[in-house]
């Protein structure tokens, strides 16, 4: 993603350092984190699961299938396995 410096104006340069990266403007030296998603914390694993099976109850009810447990399809097939 190529992004300006909202301070400045100045093209951002990409900066990796692992949960901190972002773009730094070489001009000012803002930090901008836009182009990474959010500035919101890595989800632990149980967060993530949880957000999974509300988006999957969530599609199944626009679907028409809300009796059906989302994360069935998920399970594997002890007959193919």
């Amino acid at each position: 993603m190529r992004c300006s410096c909202r301070v400045c104006g100045t093209y951002m340069v990409q900066v990796e350092h692992g949960l901190e990266s972002g773009c730094k403007c070489p001009d000012c030296g803002a930090m901008c984190h836009d182009c990474m998603g959010s500035e919101q914390p890595p989800m632990s694993v149980g967060e993530l699961r949880a957000q999974m099976m509300l988006r999957m109850r969530a599609g199944a009810e626009e679907n028409g299938t809300g009796g059906v447990d989302p994360l069935e399809a998920m399970r594997p097939d002890p007959d193919t396995d």
